[in-house]
């Protein structure tokens, strides 16, 4: 969603994009092909730090974080993208998701409080750190913020940030259900 923003940007300047998914570009920290942009979830925590400016898009509640990262890797790994990005409610109210979850849960635990603290809660100033639902909540303010971080001398206007922005509106994309949510937290409790 953000590279999308960003790219509609650069076209409305003119200025020359390009981007890395490292997973299905180079494998390698910078890219080896020199992309502007590069996506990295960071799973091993051993992501180099100090090559250039990150942003670093998280959700702060870990079964939050973890059932997105799940539905993302099993999307791309078993072709089940629309079951997995889009899940219906039947979906999210299995049994077999929400012990599937929990036990994500119990084991990433430690790996989300990792992530957050060697990207969020550090004083990094070549790291922004947005929370996913401030980003989606506030877009023109936070889309703003990351493109001064990341380009400090690019000049982008209110009306073209806005243009941008109806292209690829920001979205909560696949919230967790409140109730499920609640499961969720009610088993990791027992």
């Amino acid at each position: 969603m953000l590279e999308r923003i960003i790219q509609h940007l650069f076209s409305l300047h003119d200025y020359s994009y390009s981007y890395c998914e490292y997973y299905g570009c180079c494998q390698t920290a910078p890219c080896r092909y020199n992309k502007l942009l590069q996506k990295h979830h960071d799973g091993q925590l051993k992501f180099p730090q100090g090559l250039g400016r990150y942003v670093a898009l998280y959700r702060a509640d870990a079964i939050l974080q973890i059932d997105a990262l799940y539905r993302y890797d099993n999307s791309s790994k078993h072709g089940e993208y629309d079951q997995l990005i889009h899940p219906d409610e039947t979906w999210w109210q299995s049994e077999k998701y929400i012990r599937s979850l929990v036990a994500l849960v119990n084991r990433d635990f430690g790996f989300h409080r990792r992530f957050i603290s060697r990207w969020v809660s550090n004083s990094d100033p070549t790291i922004l750190s947005m929370e996913y639902y401030d980003f989606v909540k506030q877009p023109k303010i936070n889309t703003r913020k990351i493109l001064k971080h990341l380009f400090p001398d690019a000049q982008f206007g209110d009306a073209q940030i806005d243009r941008a922005l109806e292209v690829e509106q920001p979205r909560i994309v696949n919230q967790m259900p409140q109730a499920v949510f609640e499961k969720v937290k009610q088993s990791l409790a027992q």
